[in-house]
């Protein structure tokens, strides 16, 4: 597979894995009290569900954005060969 297919394929996987931690952060349960909102993260299943989300974020900015920060590169590379004068 080339690198002008792996743009548009990083790009669906960087959205898939930013609103599947979106959809884990989204937190009804929490509370409005600082009370409220540090007992709903002493929760064990809480906790793991932020740390969870947070690395669905991490994953998605390191692993999946290169690949098309990488193609667009090489377009941008192919066309300042293209326009070079011989």
């Amino acid at each position: 597979m080339g690198r002008a297919r792996w743009a548009p394929l990083s790009g669906i996987a960087f959205a898939a894995l930013w609103i599947a931690a979106a959809v884990l952060i989204l937190v009804e349960d929490a509370g409005n009290s600082n009370d409220e909102i540090l007992s709903y993260y002493a929760d064990e299943a809480n906790r793991g569900q932020a740390v969870t989300a947070a690395f669905l974020i991490l994953l998605a900015v390191l692993f999946v954005m290169p690949g098309g920060f990488s193609a667009l590169v090489h377009r941008v590379r192919v066309a300042l060969q293209s326009a070079r004068p011989r």
